[in-house]
């Protein structure tokens, strides 16, 4: 069995796609909910600012 990941640590890593970042913020402002779209904005523009 495969050992288990950390998703956070895991999503980190797969937003550093500029292409996955906005399909991950396409997705959640599918949802509807305002609350996951300001937290997924956090992340995306946290993780961003870490890059620049």
């Amino acid at each position: 069995m495969k050992p288990m990941t950390d998703y956070e640590e895991d999503l980190r890593e797969w937003l550093k796609s500029p292409e996955n970042a906005a399909s991950y913020l396409n997705a959640v402002l599918e949802e509807g909910d305002k609350s996951a779209m300001l937290l997924a904005l956090r992340e995306v523009a946290h993780l961003r600012s870490e890059l620049a």
